[in-house]
């Protein structure tokens, strides 16, 4: 899958957790030759290391790695729909 799928106007990572953390905004996909903008609904605050991130939930945050589509995010939403 091409690099070009996903883009954002800002982004960032977060290195510090046992886990690393990429901060996105301005977030779309691209579908074919649209890109479409992804706009979660869902708003849920977590502690990261004294620090509040806000992520979708759950469900929404596993459609979204879905949509992206790269290997990547396909094991980390399979990963997360095992801890539903």
């Amino acid at each position: 899958m091409a690099i070009d799928r996903i883009r954002s106007e800002i982004w960032a990572r977060w290195t510090t957790p046992p886990i690393a953390v990429d901060l996105m905004a301005g977030l779309q996909v691209r579908t074919g030759e649209r890109w479409t903008r992804v706009a979660p609904a869902t708003r849920r605050a977590v502690n990261v290391g004294g620090w509040t991130l806000y992520v979708p939930a759950r469900p929404e945050l596993i459609d979204i790695l879905r949509l992206f589509g790269r290997p990547k995010d396909l094991e980390r939403a399979e990963g997360l729909a095992r801890l539903a």
